[in-house]
C-alpha cells in the first residue's frame, strides 16, 4: 500500500490533536495553542495546514466521524442478530469515548458554527444520514415496513436530544437515556429481542455511572 504524502498525514496528526484537545477542554480545545501543544508543534504549523479555525474544526469533526464510522462497523461486523445491531449502534452513540459532558459541549459549539459554515453541516447530514441508515437496516427484520423509517428517526432525535441534554448538564445522563430508549424499542418494535440490552439492570434509577471521561 503506497504510503500517504507528509502533508496528508501532518494533517491527520493534526485533526486528531484537536479532538484530543475537545475531548479534554470542550469547545475551550480549539484554541491553536491547545492543538499545537498536543500535537508537539509549534502553533503557527497549524496555519500551515489549515486556512482558518473553522477549518480545524472541521478536520477534528472529520476525525471524529472517521473513528465513530469505524467504530460502528466493527459492531456490525460481530453482531449475531438484527436486535444486537440495533442495539450496539445505540449504545455507541451513547459511549464514554464519544459521549461526555465536554464533547457535548464542542458539538453544539460545532453545530452553531455550521448554521454558517457549510463544511460542517455536511459532516453532520452525512452523520445523521448514515447513522439512521443503520439503524433502519437493522429494523427493516424487527419491524413492519412502514414503521421502519420513522422508528429510526424516533430513535435518532432521542440520541440527538442525548447530545444537547448532555451539554448543559453536570452529571451523566446515559443510563436513563438508555433506559428511555430501551422502554421505546420493547414497546416499537415488536421483533427487538430485549435480551440484548446489557447492564441496565445493574444500576439503579439513581445512580449515577462511574465511566464518564469528562
Amino acid at each position: 500500500m503506497p504510503r500517504a504524502p507528509i502533508k496528508t498525514m501532518r494533517r491527520l496528526e493534526l485533526e486528531k490533536a484537536a479532538y484530543a484537545a475537545v475531548n479534554e477542554l470542550g469547545f475551550r480545545g480549539f484554541a491553536l495553542q491547545e492543538v499545537a501543544k498536543r500535537a508537539g508543534a509549534a502553533k503557527g504549523i497549524i496555519h500551515h495546514y489549515f486556512l482558518s479555525k473553522e477549518d480545524l474544526m472541521e478536520g477534528a469533526a472529520r476525525y471524529a466521524n472517521r473513528e465513530f464510522a469505524q467504530a460502528a462497523l466493527r459492531i456490525i461486523k460481530v453482531a449475531k442478530s438484527p436486535s444486537e445491531r440495533l442495539w450496539g449502534i445505540i449504545a455507541l452513540n451513547l459511549d464514554a469515548e464519544f459521549f461526555n459532558r465536554m464533547t457535548t459541549r464542542a458539538y453544539v459549539f460545532v453545530l452553531t458554527f455550521g448554521i454558517r459554515y457549510k463544511g460542517l453541516l455536511r459532516i453532520y447530514e452525512v452523520t445523521h444520514a448514515r447513522t439512521v441508515a443503520n439503524l433502519a437496516f437493522a429494523l427493516r427484520q424487527l419491524a413492519n415496513p412502514e414503521d421502519v423509517r420513522p422508528i429510526a428517526n424516533a430513535i435518532w432525535t432521542m440520541i440527538e436530544g442525548a447530545w444537547l441534554l448532555q451539554a448543559n448538564q453536570d452529571i451523566d445522563i446515559v443510563k436513563p437515556t438508555l433506559r428511555i430508549l430501551a422502554d421505546y424499542l420493547k414497546t416499537a418494535v415488536p421483533g427487538f429481542d430485549s435480551s440484548v440490552i446489557q447492564n441496565l439492570d445493574r444500576f439503579p434509577e439513581d445512580s449515577t455511572p462511574s465511566h464518564n471521561r469528562a
